[in-house]
């Protein structure tokens, strides 16, 4: 099963343009495909790709999507796991966000300013 863990929508100090992400957790006891997944925000079905790691997460393993590889890179140098790319861009205010397999939700959060 995968859940969305964590989130970076909104930046303390500078521009978030690109550096906005989304921590996904496989909370299963076997891998995990997501290469047919899809990443719903504003309202949209995002593809997602991968570009470091493998595309089967393992038990218990972690992923991110992001906006931008570069940045998210540049800004996490220690991150160890798969980085998955999305074109996204997310609302600071708040929105719904979910994983999805065709129609089907796998996972949703509603995220709000309110939770910092």
């Amino acid at each position: 099963m995968l859940e969305i863990s964590e989130i970076m929508y909104d930046l303390k100090t500078g521009s978030d343009d690109g550096r906005e992400w989304v921590e996904i957790f496989n909370n299963s006891n076997e891998k995990v495909d997501l290469s047919d997944l899809k990443f719903f925000e504003g309202d949209t079905n995002h593809k997602i790709k991968i570009i470091e790691g493998d595309v089967k997460i393992s038990p218990q393993g972690y992923a991110v999507i992001v906006s931008s590889a570069e940045k998210f890179k540049f800004d996490n140098p220690n991150f160890v796991g798969s980085i998955l790319d999305s074109t996204f861009s997310l609302n600071n205010s708040g929105e719904l966000l979910a994983l999805k397999n065709g129609e089907e939700i796998l996972d949703e959060y509603f995220y709000s300013s309110d939770i910092g």
